[in-house]
């Protein structure tokens, strides 16, 4: 939970950094990197959410770049030879000429006679300077905290003190950029400044507004990524199911297919994905359906953990030599109902099931049952061993002797052992984890007609 509400932190500052609109006039686009760059190729990348995809590309010559094409659509682009090595910059109806040190480096580029990038900029600057205050505020308040059960009167005096001045930042900094939008309304940049305008003390219902719903401007660019996270920091509790839930019902504000769903879909999934696997899969499975054809879903969806494979899915391939050396492929089984069983020599519980699996192995193999053991040892002495004492007739047994560094174990995102997944005759799971009594059960269910 900590990881998760300090992962909404990061993500916040690190991204201080809507209908569709077109360029209403050809621009250009070129500038100047001064420090020497190896690469010769400079790549335009389009921003949507937390995600961006390459759109266009130049060489880099004599430190100079100019981008051809000119009809981009009004949002925010970044500009580099990476996706991790590049800088923001807002596209609208005026030629940029760009001016900037170096890619390594966190100082913005100078983009003269630009009003879009002038607001941008100083949207980056004051939140800059706001997360400044605030940490010496957090640091000053580090000591206070000793007196909360020593002496209580103290504590409450003297974190008042430092609430007011935080009550008094937080009232700056909506005034600020309030009036930043609302002295520049037509601009792009002037959204982003609507979206750090929001009121800390805006109820919950109305958080976002029919703009960050159904503007679908406000896609090409971070801005409602940042209004989503702002959200969950703000309105969530303390418990891993209630963030699920308030995270669920997020998806339900936007309309189904809109862009703008789009990005909810995208900043939820790049949230969860480092802490929760099988939310973040079962957010992905929704979000392919939804959006079959974006760049941006395809490019996400092969960069999420894949989890354990779940009920219903087909059984990924595992194809790992035998005792003998020759591989054995999981898929070459197709047409046998089979259980994969994860197990090692060292392991007990292991072990102590392996009866188990040896009586049903006898009862159903005639009937078109098998048992695929993928074994997580190191020693293949050890190994055999187990094989031979433990009686386990049949054939299918393979390992790259890796132990816990197994291929096959990290396909199945197996973490403990004994771990099962039984799979049916069209290669599909159909079950997971079952043993003893169950494991019975259920293949008699399967058998019971044969």
């Amino acid at each position: 939970m900590k990881s998760i509400h300090r992962s909404l932190l990061l993500l916040t500052i690190a991204i201080f950094l809507g209908k569709s609109i077109a360029v209403s006039k050809n621009i250009t686009i070129k500038g100047t990197i001064k420090s020497p760059i190896n690469n010769s190729n400079l790549y335009l990348y389009k921003v949507m959410g937390l995600e961006m995809i390459k759109i266009d590309s130049c060489k880099l010559l004599n430190n100079q770049f100019k981008f051809k094409s000119n009809s981009y659509l009004r949002g925010m682009y970044k500009i580099g030879i990476s996706e991790n090595n590049s800088f923001n910059v807002i596209l609208s109806e005026e030629d940029i000429d760009i001016s900037i040190n170096s890619l390594n480096t966190s100082e913005l580029p100078i983009i003269p006679n630009s009003l879009e990038n002038k607001v941008y900029q100083s949207i980056l600057v004051y939140n800059s300077n706001f997360t400044e205050q605030t940490a010496k505020l957090d640091k000053a308040a580090q000591p206070i905290l000793s007196y909360r059960q020593t002496d209580p009167e103290r504590f409450n005096k003297e974190i008042l003190v430092l609430q007011n001045k935080m009550d008094s930042l937080n009232k700056s900094k909506t005034l600020f950029f309030t009036e930043l939008s609302n002295s520049n309304p037509k601009l792009f940049a002037s959204k982003l400044a609507s979206i750090y305008a929001t009121a800390d003390n805006t109820p919950k219902e109305n958080f976002f507004t029919s703009q960050d719903l159904s503007d679908e401007e406000i896609t090409r660019s971070d801005f409602l990524s940042t209004k989503i996270i702002m959200y969950l920091q703000r309105f969530i509790v303390s418990q891993e199911s209630d963030i699920v839930k308030e995270s669920s019902e997020l998806l339900i504000k936007p309309n189904v297919g809109t862009p703008n769903k789009e990005v909810f879909f995208i900043t939820l999934i790049k949230l969860f994905s480092p802490y929760d696997a099988e939310y973040t899969k079962t957010l992905a499975k929704v979000y392919k359906s939804e959006f079959p054809n974006s760049t941006f879903a395809k490019k996400i969806l092969q960069s999420i953990p894949k989890g354990a494979p779940q009920i219903g899915e087909l059984a990924p391939e595992i194809n790992l030599a035998s005792t003998n050396g020759k591989n054995i492929p999981l898929s070459s089984l197709k047409g046998k109902v089979v259980l994969l069983d994860f197990w090692a020599s060292w392991c007990g519980p292991c072990r102590k099931e392996n009866p188990n699996v040896v009586k049903v192995y006898d009862q159903y193999k005639d009937k078109g049952f098998t048992v695929f053991s993928v074994s997580l040892d190191n020693e293949k002495s050890n190994w055999l061993q187990a094989i031979q004492k433990d009686n386990l007739k049949w054939e299918n047994h393979v390992s790259d002797l890796k132990g816990w560094q197994s291929s096959a174990a990290a396909t199945y995102n197996v973490k403990g052992i004994p771990a099962t997944f039984l799979i049916g005759k069209d290669g599909k799971i159909i079950a997971t984890n079952l043993r003893g009594a169950e494991l019975e059960t259920r293949l008699a269910e399967l058998f019971k007609n044969q």
